[in-house]
């Protein structure tokens, strides 16, 4: 399983744009892009205007960003699940949203946050490695309910 990686702090943007090209800029918040860091593969998932969420295999080293005012980690509570994309459409019926989000009809590269029941979680429609899925970001204490309830 890839790591789930935060990036934020007031350099946060000009950060991604170095790791990840020019077209980061472009990701409205809750939109996310598949590209390449190195020669591996990852999402980025923009969260609002200088934070970001990578899902990549390795380790985001820090002393790459030291000149920066900016901060990577790993939250120890966070967890993913993945779904394939034919259960968004389960998930939509027992989960809910508030406006101005959606989820029936969440399009690929978008992500939102939701409630399952009593459990918050982040539902995020992308790619990995070309095949379509639906990654949900939960805490570790609700991942054994979540996964009985879906």
């Amino acid at each position: 399983m890839d790591n789930l990686w935060d990036m934020s702090g007031v350099d946060g943007l000009e950060v991604a744009k170095s790791l990840f090209g020019e077209n980061i800029t472009y990701l409205s918040p809750f939109q996310s892009v598949e590209t390449l860091l190195g020669e591996q593969a990852c999402s980025v998932l923009r969260l609002c205007d200088h934070n970001f969420r990578i899902r990549y295999p390795g380790s985001l080293d820090q002393k790459v960003f030291l000149q920066r005012c900016v901060w990577v980690k790993q939250y120890d509570w966070l967890s993913s699940l993945t779904l394939p994309i034919e259960q968004l459409s389960k998930l939509t019926q027992n989960a809910t949203v508030r406006a101005p989000h959606r989820l029936i009809n969440l399009p690929n590269h978008q992500a939102v946050p939701a409630r399952f029941k009593d459990i918050p979680l982040l539902v995020w429609r992308h790619n990995i490695k070309g095949t379509p899925i639906v990654e949900l970001h939960v805490a570790k204490a609700h991942v054994a309910s979540l996964s009985q309830q879906l």
